[in-house]
C-alpha cells in the first residue's frame, strides 16, 4: 500500500510541488557538476598521453591512458567499441571518442559486488586472496578471449605477493577510490 499526501488547499499542494522541482534541480545540477568534473579528467588524461604535436590517440595509448586511471580494457574492445572489425594500426581516437568510451567503461566497471563474486568463485574460503596462475588459466579459457599477452597487461595491475597471491579485497578498494 502506497502513501500518499493529502493537501488541503491548493497553495499545500504548489508549494510541494515547488520544493519536489527544487529537489530535481538541485540533484540534476549535482549530476551535471559530477559529470562535467568527470569529463574534465578525462580530457586532461587524454591530453597527457597525447603524443607531440597529434590531436588522436592510437588504441594502445588509448588503452593505457584508461589503465591509469583503474579502467581496465583490451585493444580488443577498443577496437570493437569503436565499430572495427579488426585493429589495423591506423585507428585515431579523438578527446570524444576517449571521454564516451571512458564512461562507458566507467559504468561497466562500477558493478564491485559482480567483480567481487568473480573473484569469489577462485576463493572459496573467502580469504580475500586469488592464486594468480588460476586466474590466468581461467582469463585464458573463458569469453571475451584474450591474448597471453592482454592477460599479462591485466595481470600486472594487481600487486601480486611473493607466493604468486593477489589480494582482491585491497584491489577492489582501491578501484572504489578511484572512481568516487
Amino acid at each position: 500500500m502506497s502513501k500518499t499526501k493529502n493537501f488541503n488547499t491548493e497553495k499545500e499542494f504548489e508549494e510541494s510541488e515547488n520544493e519536489n522541482q527544487s529537489i530535481f534541480q538541485n540533484t540534476t545540477s549535482l549530476n551535471n557538476n559530477i559529470n562535467e568534473k568527470e569529463n574534465d579528467l578525462y580530457e586532461e588524461l587524454f591530453n597527457y598521453f597525447l603524443p607531440n604535436n597529434k590531436k588522436t590517440l592510437t588504441i594502445k595509448e588509448c588503452k593505457n591512458a584508461m589503465r591509469s586511471i583503474g579502467i581496465l580494457i583490451t585493444e580488443k574492445e577498443l577496437t570493437e567499441m569503436l565499430g572495427l572489425k579488426e585493429k589495423t594500426g591506423k585507428e585515431k581516437i579523438n578527446l570524444n571518442n576517449f571521454i564516451e568510451i571512458c564512461q562507458i567503461k566507467k559504468n561497466e566497471n562500477n558493478h564491485y559486488e559482480e567483480i567481487e563474486e568473480a573473484f569469489k568463485m577462485y576463493d572459496p574460503n573467502e580469504t580475500g586472496f586469488v592464486n594468480s596462475k588460476e586466474l590466468k588459466h581461467a582469463m585464458l579459457i573463458f569469453k571475451p578471449k584474450m591474448s597471453e599477452d592482454e592477460i599479462e597487461q591485466i595481470l600486472n595491475e594487481f600487486e601480486i605477493d611473493e607466493e604468486g597471491y593477489i589480494n582482491y579485497y585491497q584491489y577492489l578498494n582501491k578501484r572504489k577510490k578511484i572512481n568516487e
